[in-house]
């Protein structure tokens, strides 16, 4: 099957990008534990559009450099990611992760930021998604789909955390 590699992408991106798709979330979950859920071994089962998520460096995995692989559920797409930032503390948990290749043409770039802050009741959990195609003049169909596409992440995200 072919690969098709895509370009970087770097902290500074997830501020200056046209393409970023963000989506906070309120969840009824301290936020060490759903950090854990969201970067264990079994990290994202719950969201339907995703087939499977499989770690493919050594432990620890809370590093940067940190590898994996998730394979989309409709297509079978399999992205193949690398971690540039990885920061916890107990007030304040945030990766980042750029998409290095995949076995599916159509994407530029590819990367998504997971941060997560502790609220009074839980934990408030922003997924951005930057997702930009090859070709940038498909923008006016293209955002709207990636919009409704990407929310069905967080969508399942707080029906499973409720």
């Amino acid at each position: 099957m072919p690969t098709f590699e895509l370009a970087p992408v770097g902290a500074d991106d997830f501020l200056t990008s046209t393409w970023l798709f963000p989506f906070s979330v309120d969840l009824n979950v301290d936020a060490a534990t759903f950090w854990a859920e969201l970067n264990g071994p079994a990290a994202l089962s719950w969201c339907q559009l995703i087939r499977g998520v499989e770690w493919t460096s050594a432990p620890p995995r809370n590093v940067v450099g940190t590898t994996r692989t998730a394979t989309l559920a409709m297509t079978g797409t399999a992205l193949q990611e690398r971690y540039f930032q990885w920061e916890e503390s107990s007030d304040r948990y945030v990766n980042s992760f750029w998409v290095v290749a995949s076995n599916t043409p159509g994407f530029r770039r590819f990367a998504e930021r997971y941060e997560v802050v502790p609220t009074e009741v839980g934990c408030r959990f922003t997924w951005t998604f930057l997702v930009e195609p090859v070709l940038p003049s498909v923008s006016r169909l293209a955002k709207p789909l990636f919009n409704v596409v990407l929310k069905r992440f967080v969508t399942d995200t707080k029906r499973h955390f409720g």
